[in-house]
């Protein structure tokens, strides 16, 4: 049997001890800011269901917001203009000898295959136009998935001339074991090198040149 109680503003002082659902068609508040908590050290909360673009605000002013971004993802915003901010930090306390870490993982069953993309990062900006664009991205794939000689490859790409996503570093791609340089490299200070070092052009059509300060003069092979 169900019993339905209409009531207007009630107050009631002590605990109160619900055996059962309590559902409401508006807002469940605590007295002041800062005035109560979620759940508590012995009575931790199971699930938090949100829904579609669903937020959590952080600090007396609101100022980050943790919003769900519908079938896609998670995003961390903060209102202020502020430099630099928001900051995400990963904290490990201890005595211990190894810190925090960030774990990307692609498990496809049995789908796997050389090149999938384990992972990536992108940074994005506005252009002249308020677009945003995709300014760099650091990209990690499986070169080889092969059981016993696996391969990963590291590559670093960035928008150059408009066009995205331009390899310009590959680390165990293009040379196994090696990093391929797409472009010129320029070292500030000294390069060492160990053990035998070959030099030579891409193609049997090109010169290999080394040259001091971009000077005229220089040795060319």
């Amino acid at each position: 049997m169900a019993y339905k109680y209409q009531l207007g503003e009630a107050r009631l002082g002590g605990s109160l001890t619900q055996e059962g659902n309590i559902k409401s068609s508006g807002d469940v508040l605590p007295l002041s800011a800062d005035g109560g908590s979620l759940g508590g050290p012995s009575n931790e909360w199971s699930d938090l269901y949100l829904a579609d673009d669903g937020k959590i605000y952080f600090g007396t002013d609101q100022d980050i917001i943790l919003d769900h971004r519908p079938d896609s993802g998670l995003r961390i915003t903060q209102n202020p203009n502020t430099l630099g901010e928001p900051v995400l930090s990963l904290l490990t306390t201890g005595d211990i000898s190894e810190g925090a870490g960030i774990h990307f993982a692609l498990d496809n069953g049995a789908g796997e295959a050389d090149g999938d993309i384990l992972g990536f990062m992108r940074f994005y900006g506005d252009d002249s136009i308020d677009d945003q664009v995709n300014y760099a991205k650091i990209e990690v794939q499986s070169g080889d998935v092969t059981n016993g000689t696996e391969d990963g490859c590291f590559f670093f790409k960035t928008a150059v001339n408009g066009v995205i996503d331009t390899t310009l570093l590959d680390i165990n791609s293009s040379v196994a074991g090696g990093v391929k340089v797409a472009n010129a490299l320029e070292v500030g200070s000294t390069l060492g090198v160990t053990g035998l070092t070959t030099l030579k052009p891409s193609s049997n059509t090109t010169s290999l040149k080394i040259e001091q300060d971009n000077a005229s003069d220089g040795w060319t092979f």
